[in-house]
This record gives C-alpha cells, structure tokens and sequence, in this order.
C-alpha cells in the first residue's frame, strides 16, 4: 500500500531499515547464452536458486518454493520482510529503552508529557531520599513520550507480522511438503502461524493495557507480558526454548529427586526436632523446615541455618553433615553433567538437522541453475561463470546477503573453479555457502599526498618516512610506545595527588602529550587514506581519546570547573596504555578466544537476558515502591536488613541490579526473606508469599538457564581450543616444509590482494555468520553425493586446518 512504502522510504533512508534493490531491473535473460554457446537460465529460476541458496546459508530449507508468476510476487514480499526485519529489531531495542526509561507505574503519571523530575519519592531533585525510597536516580521519560514509543514499536511489529502472515497464506499454504518428509502431503511451514498468531494476541495485549493506562493511569501495568513476548518470539530465542524442551525431561528426573530429598530431609528435621524439645526459629514448622533445607541445599548460607542447631545438639551434625553430602557434592554435581550431557546431545542432533537443511538447500539450488523447470535434477551438470554472476546479483539483491559485485563474483568463481574449466561442479559450489560469510571491500590505502604530490611521494626521504610509519612494530611505533610509558610514569605519579593540590608542571605536561597524540594521527593520515585509517578499531579508538583530551586539556585551562573529571581522563590515557598490551601474542590469543566465546555464545546469553528482564519487569510491578526504611522500622527488623534495603524493585535499573546478584550468587535468603516480612504490611494485592518469586527464579533463571549457559560456554571453548590445537599443528606444519592447503577464505583474500595490491587498493574481510560445523557439513555432504550418485573428490571434503601436502624441493611456499 502507499502508506507502507512511504514509510519503508523513509525508514530506509534513516538506516532503520535494508535498502532493497531489485535484480529484475535489467535486461531479461531469455534468449541469452553463455559463452559456451549454453542458454542461461531465466530470470525465475536464478531468482528461485538464489532464494534456495540463502535459506541454505542460514539452514532454512522449504523444500517446495513457488514457482511461475507467483515466484516474483513471493520474492519481492519476502526481501520486505527481510526489510522490515532490521526495523523489528531496532524496534525491540527501543521497546527495552523504554521498559528501563519509563516512569515507574507507582509513581505520579498525571501530567504526560512534562519532565518532572518529582514523579517519585527519591528521585533526583526530591527531598524525599530521607525515607529511603532508593531510587537509581535516572531521569525517567513523560509517559506521553513513552507511550507514544510503545505505539510505533507497535506499528513496526505489526507491520511486520502481517507482511509473514501475507506470504505464509498467499503462496506458502497453497504448496505441500514433498514425499520423504514426515510432513508430506502438509501445507509448507515457511513461518510458523502460530507464532504469527501469538504475535498478533500480544499485540491486542498491548494495545489494551496502553489504553487503559492512558485512560485511568493504574498503578500496575501488565506491559511486560507482550515485551517479554516479542523477545522469546526471536529465532534465536525460539530455537534455545527449544532446546531446553528437549533437556528439560533428563533434567526433571534429577530435579524430581533433588526437591524430594529436600522435603524428606525437611520432614525428619521437623520430627527429630520436635522429639528433641530443640527450639530453633528455622525449624518452627514444616514451611521453615522446608525453607531452612532449601537455602542449605542451593546457596552457600548453610553456616546461618545449621549453626544454631548444632550448637545446642552436637548429633546434630552428622545429619547436616550427610545432607550436605549429598546434596552439594552429589546432586548439584549430577544437575550440571545431566544439562551438559543433554546438551551436548541435543545440540549435536539439532546441527546435524541443520547442517542436513543446508546441503539440500544448496543442492536444490544448484538444480534450479543447471536443470531445466519441473525435470529430474542431474547433480552431474556443471555451472557456467556468467550464470554464477547473474545468480550473485540476483543473491545479493537480499538484505540478508552483504553485496557481491561483478568483480567479487569473478573472485570467487576463480578461486572456487579449482580444475580451472571455467565450469563449477556441485561439489566446488557447496564451499560458496562458507564464502559468503564474508564481507569484502576494497579501500584505497595512501593519502592524498601520492595523488597531489607525486614528487614528495616518490622522493627518498619519503619513503624512508613511509618505511617508519607504515610497517608494524616500525620505529615510530616505538616511539609511541615509548611516550606511552612516560605518560603512564605521569598518570601514576599524578594519582597521589588531588586535583587542588596537583603541581602546574604536571598539567602543562599532560598538554604537551595531548600534543603528541595529536601528531601521531596526523602522521598516519599523511600516510594512509581517511577510510583506511578509519578501518581499524585501533585507530577509532585512538582518534576518539586524542582529540577528547586535547579539548579536556584546553578546556582545563580556561574552565576551572572541568578539572573534577580530571581522574576520568587520566583513565583515558591509562587506556591507551592498556592497548598497547595487545602486541603480546599471549593477550592478543586470550583476547582472540574471550571474543570469539562470547560470539558464539550470543544465542544463548540472550536467553539469559530474556529471563532477567522478564523478571525486572515483573518485580517492578509488583514490589515498585514497597521497600522503604520506614516501613522496615515499622516492621522491627531495621538492623537486620540495614544494608539490604537498596536492593529494591522501585525501578528498572534497581531490579535489573537485585536479579543479577541473584544471579551470580545463585540465591541469597536474606532478599527474600527481606519482601517476605514487609509486604504483608502493605495493602498491595501481591499475597504473603510474594518472596516465591525469588525460588522461582532459581529455577528457571539459575538451575536451567545459566546452568545451560554454563554447559554451553564450556563446550564452546573445547571448541576453540580445538581450532587452536588445529592452528599449532598448522604451523609445525610449516616449520616441517609441509604445505597446509589453504582454505577457501585464504585462497579468496589472497586472489583479492594479487589483483589489486599493484593498484594501492587493500582488502578488508569480515565475518558475518558464524563459520563453524566443516567437518560435520562435510559428512553430510558425502552422504548426499552418495545418495544422489554424484562423483566426488575426497580431498575436497577434508578439513582444509589440517590436511597439507609434502613440499617438493625447490617449490615455492603456498
């Protein structure tokens, strides 16, 4: 509709939102040959094979996709879904911005669009931080303005839904799963209605709570049921919920057995204890009981619950020791293997599904460019370079695919070609899937001064000046590593003094290296181009902190008032030290893996990060406002919960604070035992109880997802120490004159930098995806070849980290 590409135009041009182009835009193929005098496929079968290739990149296979006149209607409305997918995701960020920037529900909401720093006792211009409200003390946006932020992350998310719904129903239900699926004869599940359905329902969900809180202005909101919604609809979310289903029945075996340990043992302290005439405030009753076994079995506060029980009956003892025993050492022990364990095994199950998903993609696609519309795929065929460049235009015309140009398409047809025939075989197109995880761009690398004064570039002197700057670890480097050590001298010597106190010498001093800093990124922009400078995250972080301390330093001088962020910027230039350490092969390996772990582990801290603000937002709600020194005074219990009380829900940024220490201590009884005494004294509808939320979030947020981010973390760096041991045989390797055959991302980087070094052009790489799973894609690419008949090169499938060949003498290295 016309509203909607208005708005696509506009949220494309903010960068919102992919750009799209369209790939039909130039002169049809039909008629058209190779140079082989072989006819290239039309249009619909190269925008069908590209479709297929990229579900096959991301282990998304329909098996069945549309075909004549409706292919092109579905594929536009797909790459808009594509569109509207990076909005969707900034749309979600800005609803998590809201979420922790939006005035508290408890607090006065009356006035909507006015900046009132009083909304809520404690705030920061409030004379009220006397009661103890303890507030983050963040300025929290009118409702008017958040309100009206929820309503166009509402749009987004709509927009997007009905775009799904529209393609799902339109083209997708009118196909059927093929035969050979345990679905076949169903209609094709490209998206899941269902979550299409949730979707919509948490939609109306919002919609009614928005109004109703605009209308009447309650004091509790139910906003955080949708918001939590829209993030487990995520794919990545969706597929680790899925995952836990898969784990949660070895799991629930030994959970079943810890929980009725706790309450057999719960049950014979109370008779041992009633038998005994013991008098012990955690052994009252059988709730107390129950709590005092709970908090002994999960966190370490078993010294609290137990001491005073073993003190007055030392027999005592053997019992807490047993249970203890078995508990700790045992059971615990076994929860964490059985998630590792089921894990490990889902998580292989689950990549070999995907894995299988992505070799039939690309052998479906392969078929659509060599076959002819509705025959018997022949695997046998070969691919012909300029159908290959058609069919990377085509590809790269998706948000989801980073843009391949006719030169970069030429590369990598030449690299992946390894016979040299001009042709490409299906085994030589699989490892394009792995290319396309990359990113190429080429950036002119010198400055201005070669094209403006060619005489002073080609001159002596200056390239003696280049030789210095240009080549790692070059004496200006060291130069630099050597003011960086006097600065370093300077900032510990200027941290024993105050900032009143500091002598004059020690400012002008730092002036004078501000200076230097400055001249450092003068002399490497004299050298090298703005965007090749610009390219490395070194230099970013370079630019930034030079030019912020020279200001600070200038602003030092002429306003007295900015020298108390003195110590923030000394920080900054320890920083620059810092960075320096990033020489040492040693950190550069330990900073090497910390990145690529938590890469790899995004997945599933996201899970984490779901569980955590679904229970920030619940607890706001329900306990936004309660927790007050007053009201522990009232109650009595002042000097027991004395440093306990900042810990509140009176905000986001607090509850967020109270669930992450739940987090990394596991459970900590005195919190919970803290809500459970005060709020029976207020008059919320919120029951005695409410401290329950604290065990369950022990075992959702505790027991299974951090143990699961536990399990996963640890099979990550097995991983990755893996590949580290593959890289150490890899250059024992080279030491032995053996020569380890490239992988195709080294053979494309070094074909890029042949053809374009002589022309000053360099060539920068990136990853997109996650490249990973070779010897496992491998596998299922032998089993595919062999079930379809399809001739195959063994050695094309090994592991290129670790297969080599012998040097002949005299040979050049590779």
């Amino acid at each position: 509709s016309r509203w909607h590409s208005r708005i696509q135009v506009g949220l494309c041009s903010l960068g919102v939102m992919a750009t799209v182009t369209d790939p039909s835009l130039h002169e049809p193929l039909v008629g058209k040959t190779n140079s082989d005098g072989s006819a290239i496929p039309d249009d619909a079968a190269i925008r069908r094979a590209a479709w297929q290739f990229e579900d096959a990149i991301i282990g998304k296979s329909a098996g069945n996709y549309p075909t004549g006149p409706e292919l092109l209607e579905a594929d536009h409305l797909r790459i808009r879904v594509l569109s509207w997918q990076k909005a969707y995701n900034w749309a979600l960020v800005l609803l998590v911005f809201v979420s922790f920037f939006e005035t508290p529900a408890w607090c006065d909401n009356q006035d909507t669009f006015s900046f009132d720093s009083n909304r809520c006792p404690g705030g920061p211009e409030s004379d009220h931080d006397a009661e103890g409200y303890g507030l983050s003390g963040v300025m929290y946006l009118p409702p008017g303005i958040t309100m009206t932020m929820e309503v166009v992350v509402i749009l987004v998310i709509f927009v997007k839904l009905v775009l799904e719904r529209r393609l799902q129903h339109s083209y997708f239900n009118k196909l059927t799963v093929e035969d050979g699926d345990l679905d076949a004869g169903e209609p094709v599940a490209y998206f899941s209605e269902s979550q299409i359905h949730i979707g919509f329902f948490l939609l109306a969900w919002e919609i009614v709570d928005i109004t109703v809180f605009a209308i009447w202005r309650s004091h509790c909101r139910t906003a955080f049921v949708p918001r939590t919604g829209y993030l487990c609809l995520l794919p990545a979310v969706q597929m680790l919920m899925v995952c836990i289903k898969g784990v949660f029945r070895e799991f629930l075996s030994v959970a079943v057995f810890f929980w009725g340990f706790i309450v057999f043992f719960a049950w014979i302290a109370k008779i041992v204890f009633a038998s005994l005439h013991i008098e012990d405030e955690n052994f009252s009753s059988f709730s107390d009981c129950l709590n005092t076994m709970f908090v002994a079995s999960v966190c370490d506060g078993f010294l609290d619950v137990f001491l005073d029980s073993y003190t007055k009956h030392r027999a005592v003892g053997l019992v807490w020791f047993f249970y203890l025993g078995i508990v700790h050492v045992l059971l615990l022990s076994m929860m964490l293997d059985t998630l590792c364990a089921a894990y490990k095994q889902f998580s292989e199950k689950n990549n070999k599904h995907i894995v299988a998903k992505k070799v039939d993609g690309i052998f479906a696609s392969f078929a659509s460019l060599t076959c002819e519309p509705g025959s018997t795929p022949e695997y046998s065929r070969s691919l012909n370079q300029e159908t290959f460049c058609v069919f990377c235009t085509f590809l790269s015309a998706s948000p989801g695919i980073p843009p391949i140009d006719d030169r970069t398409a030429h590369v990598i047809f030449k690299c992946v070609d390894e016979e040299k025939r001009g042709t490409i075989k299906i085994t030589e197109f699989t490892k394009i899937c792995s290319v396309l995880q990359y990113q190429f761009w080429f950036i002119e690398k010198y400055s201005f001064v070669k094209d403006s004064m060619p005489s002073l570039w080609d001159s002596k002197c200056w390239r003696w000046f280049m030789t210095q700057v240009e080549v790692p670890n070059s004496n200006f480097d060291q130069l630099m590593n050597y003011i960086l050590l006097l600065n370093l001298v300077l900032v510990v010597v200027e941290s024993n003094y105050t900032v009143a106190s500091e002598p004059t010498w020690m400012s002008n001093l730092e002036f004078v290296f501000s200076w230097l800093y400055l001249g450092e990124v003068i002399v490497k922009l004299l050298i090298f181009s703005w965007r090749e400078y610009w390219n490395d995250h070194a230099n970013k972080f370079d630019f930034f902190t030079t030019f912020l301390l020279l200001f600070a330093s200038l602003l030092q001088h002429s306003d007295p008032n900015i020298q108390k962020y003195a110590n923030l910027l000394r920080l900054l230039r320890l920083l620059r030290v810092v960075k320096q350490l990033k020489r040492w092969e040693k950190v550069q390996k330990m900073v090497q893996i910390t990145v690529q772990l938590v890469t790899k582990s995004l997945d599933i801290l996201t899970l984490l990060l779901v569980v955590v603000f679904f229970f920030t937002s619940v607890s706001v709600q329900l306990f936004g406002g309660i927790i007050q020194k007053d009201l522990l005074e009232e109650s009595g219990h002042a000097e027991e919960f004395e440093n306990d009380w900042i810990f509140n829900c009176n905000d986001m940024f607090m509850a967020c604070g109270l669930w992450i220490v739940m987090l990394l201590v596991e459970y900590e009884p005195t919190l919970a035992n803290m809500y459970a005494i005060i709020q029976p004294s207020t008059s919320s509808w919120w029951s005695r109880h409410c401290w329950l939320l604290f065990p369950l979030f022990y075992m959702i947020g505790v027991s299974i997802v951090f143990e699961l981010v536990k399990a996963f973390t640890i099979e990550v760096f097995m991983q990755l120490q893996q590949e580290v041991e593959k890289k150490k045989r890899r250059e024992r390797d080279v030491l032995k004159q053996i020569v380890p055959k490239p992988t195709i991302f080294e053979t494309i980087s070094q074909t890029f930098i042949d053809e374009f070094s002589h022309a000053g052009v360099e060539v920068h790489s990136k990853q997109l995806g996650q490249v990973g799973k070779e010897s496992m894609f491998h596998r299922e690419l032998r089993k595919k070849c062999k079930r379809e008949g399809v001739e195959t090169v063994e050695e094309s499938f090994d592991d290129s980290m670790s297969s080599g060949s012998k040097r002949s003498s005299g040979s050049s290295s590779s």
